[in-house]
């Protein structure tokens, strides 16, 4: 294979491309299991900030896919190693959001906090404590009153921050409000734009290519958002590969201008794309 062709690594996105939900999509597995036997590095690389990599890791493994942490990087996890990078461990970081991020940052040195009630937010409004970001995060307990707190922190000059801006978030069968939407409404409530921190930033494809000393060059991305994952792959100077088993169809395929290198029905055909297909024909797997 000419070395240009080359492909070292797959980085596959999570919802909508390996699962929904709880549900394994079919080839998944199959496919993950062929690249290891191709010698291709398989990692993952998702907007979700709701778990910890670690629990991602294990989650994976459930479904039959194992895998090293090192091999996962999630939203929460770059999140909390940015802001690790821009504050002072003092810095008080406001959460819409669930238990991963807050154990996330937590692990980054800083004491994230969350107000839920109403009693909770005239607390925290009397006491008008200095805050220096507000990370948002999908929040599947949402209340009013979280979305309150963060308004009155970020008109006293905290940061709004944003895990991601995925605007819907895919579940079997249809599709849910997503962290875009949470992130959208403290926007145009403060007149603040967000720091976004996860696709189609590229800055957790260099997170986990780093670590694993593959060049973007010699690496697929393989997405169901062409937004998200197709564009963070081209911002990374990696070749994509669009999968409709999520949110993007064929209709808003055709409708975009966004154009990834490959696409593919569902996941199990990524193994007829050239630079695979080619290590299938001369035997090396």
């Amino acid at each position: 294979m000419a070395k240009h062709n080359r492909i070292d690594a797959v980085v596959f996105d999570l919802d909508g491309v390996i699962y929904l939900g709880d549900f394994l999509l079919p080839g998944a597995v199959q496919t993950i299991r062929l690249l290891r036997r191709l010698g291709i590095g398989t990692y993952f690389v998702t907007n979700n900030a709701t778990s910890t990599r670690q629990s991602l890791a294990r989650h994976l493994g459930k479904m039959g896919l194992n895998c090293r942490t090192d091999e996962v990087i999630n939203a929460a996890y770059s999140t909390a190693s940015r802001l690790k990078r821009l504050y002072r461990k003092d810095d008080r970081m406001l959460v819409i959001g669930e238990k991963g991020l807050l154990l996330e940052l937590t692990s980054a040195g800083f004491s994230p906090f969350r107000v839920r009630s109403k009693k909770d937010y005239e607390l925290f409004r009397r006491r008008r404590s200095r805050v220096g970001a507000v990370v948002v995060s999908l929040d599947r307990n949402l209340t009013y009153w979280e979305l309150a707190a963060g308004l009155q922190a970020l008109t006293a000059g905290a940061e709004l921050v944003a895990c991601n801006l995925d605007s819907t978030w895919p579940v079997r069968g249809t599709v849910l409000p997503g962290t875009g939407s949470l992130v959208r409404l403290l926007e145009y409530a403060s007149g603040q734009t967000a720091r976004l921190i996860g696709k189609p930033d590229p800055a957790m494809f260099r997170l986990v290519l780093g670590e694993h000393r593959v060049p973007p060059s010699r690496t697929l991305v393989v997405g169901d958002r062409l937004e998200a994952d197709i564009v963070a792959g081209k911002r990374l100077g990696a070749r994509t590969a669009l999968v409709l088993t999520g949110v993007t169809s064929r209709k808003a395929l055709a409708r975009s201008a966004i154009r990834p290198d490959f696409v593919l029905k569902r996941l199990k055909d990524l193994a007829a794309i050239p630079p695979i297909a080619r290590l299938l024909r001369d035997g090396n797997a």
